[in-house]
């Protein structure tokens, strides 16, 4: 799969809270379920995690969405986009990306977690939130992220998706 050759500074923190507190968590918790049909024509599967994909709203893409960002803070909002990074500690987050455009998705409080190499397009319903992380938390999220967390010098704001349903294509 075609890897994501820039990601904005948003794509690379989280909320510090994210994989540290999960330790205990059971991973087993988090088993996919299989559906028939895919998201687009030409998939044969796809894994849902969460609650079942709701109908409405209509989903967006993230390229459409991330300029009314700040408008819509607080609403549930459904993105598609591919899969970036991914927290490569326990898959308790991931980036939705779409050209230059990123949004982090978080899965609840932990309600359920992703493979850490998951990758392709996805689909994610939940609520979008504003985040002000302190630097201690940006290096935090950058380490989980693979990333050096000594590049990260100062604290960051961005936008999360908090999920409550991701769906990822899979050819089968």
């Amino acid at each position: 799969m075609r890897q994501i050759a820039s990601i904005t500074v948003i794509a690379l923190f989280a909320i510090a809270t994210g994989c540290a507190k999960m330790q205990d968590k059971p991973v087993a918790d988090n088993a996919p379920s299989i559906q028939a049909s895919g998201i687009k024509a030409g998939f044969e599967a796809q894994k849902s995690y969460g609650a079942a994909m709701p109908a409405v709203p209509a989903t967006q893409s993230v390229a459409d969405v991330a300029p009314q960002f700040a408008a819509m803070v607080g609403q549930s909002v459904k993105m598609s986009g591919r899969i970036g990074k991914v927290c490569q500690k326990k898959g308790c987050w991931m980036m939705l990306t779409e050209g230059e455009q990123a949004v982090r998705v978080k899965f609840g409080s932990h309600a359920f977690f992703i493979p850490k190499d998951s990758s392709g397009n996805a689909v994610a319903f939940g609520v979008l939130e504003a985040i002000k992380m302190p630097l201690a938390e940006a290096k935090h999220m950058a380490k989980d992220a693979g990333i050096d967390p000594d590049t990260i010098t100062e604290a960051a704001e961005e936008y999360q998706l908090v999920a409550t349903s991701l769906v990822i294509e899979t050819k089968g």
